[in-house]
Parts: structure tokens; sequence; C-alpha cells
């Protein structure tokens, strides 16, 4: 049986392999859902209806754009809201929601 620690050596040092990310992209889904409580995945579904307009806001700033630049980097709110001249009060509550639903790291 595969450890914790062992998946979490994979988020250090991910397979640079395209079709390897990919498998192991889908693999964790899977762990991911078979491991989700049902209430878990009801909080999951309630909150993905805020994803489109949020991803739509990140397009509008073109947040996305300026984050793929330095795609290793841990970004701040000030920084993103700096460069998409966006309010960091309004940037930061947007961006705890996207950092809930993907689980991302690359800002803090």
């Amino acid at each position: 049986m595969i450890s914790a620690s062992d998946v979490r050596s994979l988020v250090k040092d991910p397979p640079q392999n395209e079709d390897d990310r990919r498998a192991l992209c889908e693999a964790a889904r899977e762990l991911y859902i078979s491991l989700e409580t049902p209430l878990r995945t009801m909080h999951r579904l309630f909150w993905s209806i805020e994803q489109l307009p949020l991803v739509q806001v990140g397009i509008d700033l073109q947040l996305y754009k300026h984050m793929a630049t330095e795609p290793g980097k841990k970004w701040t709110v000030e920084e993103l809201a700096g460069l998409v001249k966006a309010d960091q009060v309004f940037l930061c509550k947007r961006l705890r929601v996207v950092e809930r639903v993907y689980s991302t790291d690359k800002v803090y």
C-alpha cells in the first residue's frame, strides 16, 4: 500500500513526462473521490457554482496570464493585485475560493 509520505514525495518532485502526469492526475482524482465523505462531496458540489464566474474574473483581469509567467512562484495577493490593478480585498476574497476549490497553494 502506498503511504501518505509517498504521495507527498510526488508533490515535491512530480514526474516531468506529460503522460505520467496525466495518469497520476486521474488516479489522484479517483483516490480523492473515493476518500471523500458524503458531506465533503455536498460541499464540493455546492461551491462548484462559484467556479465559472471566478474563472471569468481571472480571465478578465488577465490574472492567469500573469501567474503563468512564473509557474513555480508562490504569489502574494499584493503582487497580483498590483499586476492586474485590482483591489487587494476583492482579489483576496476571490482567490480564497479558488484556493479552496482547486486546492492550490500558489497564492499566499
